[in-house]
């Protein structure tokens, strides 16, 4: 590998040697200095931040033999990735003392879950691929039973590796089909087969679903409330938020790079799976009762918009998609860092009830809840409405006028368990656990920044051309 190219990997190389490190510095000081690991973690995903907008340019660069992209768009997600990281460590730094997770295990783990989501961003044939899928879903089995003490966490780690296990199987099964008939996992190689043969076929639609899984689309989305619910809301933030980006980011590359020209074969699929995830994603979402497993099904109906927006994309492109997906990324984690925020020394504000009356004893948290709520909603003026609004156009404008009133019929009646959300917040009698809110249970810092994650949900509606202008230069 020349000079160039270690240049070029230099956020991979030192996110992967400081994962290292902390791990190491975690098992011999941690007894001895704490928080260094957290520390450590801390200026590790921020010096990788800086790297990764290092590596921006104009021009698209391979490096290793082309199988690996550098280019725009996978400098500006692994910044993205970055910034989604350092926020979820500040705000899980008091929240993993109380719940006793192993310090050094859930930074180094999440590290590594990091490092495998950027190898996504650039990966440029399918084994670079795998290799990313599975570098940054391995760790995430591992920090669901961090927690002692705690059956269900192993319930959802199970649940979750038999669920992404099926996942890697259809996407190992499908590389295997392509590359019989192509005799390459170059995607540039694969787009460049005109016949599209029958195994070929079978291939590219085994590598779809297994994408579709790991989005968590309907009909593969069962794992998601289960392992929403299941796991600690400091897992459960990291596991909701940085593999929307990661695996839309892979989508992006298989479906342009490698099944551009053959668009007319997979959009009808995409298209089937997108309605289908909002309709039952908000449905079901109705039904729920625990603010964790309705944020799943929440999630679910928000994957079917991303869907949406890809399965229009060879004609409309994709900036709504992509602007749709950070924008769920950082919704998911205001909100997720607002349940953190009400959870308390043997006390997980996990049941919507849990919430009565907030307003009475901490206002402004009620205030960022109800900004979040309604950004998920997609209520004017927040940009949770730009980003539905930019899908719906996209549909309409390439004659999917229909599935475009269907997804957004559905949209609205989605909007009512987040306004239960909002109701019982306001006006509902104080819950049982009034003193949840009033404990020392995240950082200044991770408050701070809790405030301005939800308050520029409000801001970015009004000027969304900051997100969208950021999407355009990915594409450039």
């Amino acid at each position: 590998m020349g000079k160039a190219n270690l240049i070029l990997m230099l956020p991979e190389i030192f996110l992967a040697c400081m994962a290292l490190l902390v791990l190491m510095v975690g098992v011999f000081w941690e007894h001895k200095l704490r928080y260094i690991t957290y520390r450590l973690s801390i200026f590790t995903v921020f010096v990788t931040g800086i790297f990764a907008i290092g590596t921006y340019s104009e021009s698209m660069q391979a490096v290793i033999n082309n199988s690996y992209l550098m280019d725009n768009f996978s400098a500006i997600l692994k910044f993205i990735l970055c910034i989604l990281m350092l926020c979820i460590f500040l705000y899980s730094k008091v929240y993993i003392d109380i719940r006793k997770f192993l310090h050094a295990e859930f930074f180094a783990l999440s590290l590594f879950s990091l490092l495998g989501m950027m190898v996504l961003t650039s990966a440029a044939d399918f084994l670079t691929m795998f290799l990313g899928l599975e570098l940054f879903v391995l760790p995430l089995y591992a920090t669901i039973v961090m927690v002692k003490h705690q059956g269900r966490y192993a319930e959802a780690a199970i649940k979750y590796f038999i669920i992404g296990s099926l996942g890697a199987g259809l996407l190992l099964y499908g590389i295997s089909l392509v590359y019989g008939a192509t005799g390459s996992f170059d995607f540039s190689a694969v787009s460049g087969v005109q016949d599209l043969q029958h195994i070929l076929q079978l291939g590219m639609i085994l590598i779809l679903l297994g994408i579709a899984l790991e989005f968590g689309a309907v009909p593969f989305h069962m794992w998601l409330p289960d392992v929403y619910e299941g796991s600690a809301t400091a897992v459960t933030m990291l596991i909701g938020t940085l593999p929307k980006i990661a695996i839309f980011a892979i989508a992006y590359r298989v479906l342009s790079l490698a099944f551009g020209d053959v668009a007319l074969y997979w959009q009808q699929v995409i298209l089937i799976l997108g309605l289908l995830s909002v309709i039952i994603g908000n449905i079901a979402a109705i039904a729920q009762y625990n603010i964790k497993r309705m944020l799943a099904y929440s999630t679910i109906g928000h994957v079917g918009f991303i869907l949406l927006g890809i399965a229009v994309a060879p004609q409309q492109g994709y900036l709504a998609p992509l602007f749709y997906t950070i924008i769920y990324a950082f919704m998911a984690l205001a909100a997720f860092a607002l349940i953190m925020r009400l959870t308390a020394q043997g006390f997980e504000a996990e049941n919507i009830e849990d919430f009565r009356g907030l307003n009475r004893h901490a206002p402004w948290l009620a205030f960022l809840m109800l900004l979040t709520m309604f950004a998920l909603a997609g209520v004017p003026p927040l940009v949770g409405f730009y980003a539905k609004f930019l899908i719906l156009q996209n549909m309409v404008a390439n004659g999917l006028s229909w599935a475009a009133i269907l997804a957004l019929i559905f949209a609205v009646i989605g909007t009512f368990y987040y306004l239960r959300v909002v109701k019982v917040m306001y006006f509902e009698e104080p819950s049982a656990h009034p003193h949840a809110v009033a404990v020392a249970n995240m950082s200044f810092v991770g408050r701070s920044i809790v405030f301005i994650n939800a308050l520029a949900l409000l801001a970015l509606g009004v000027i969304p051309g900051l997100i969208v202008d950021i999407c355009l230069k990915a594409f450039r």
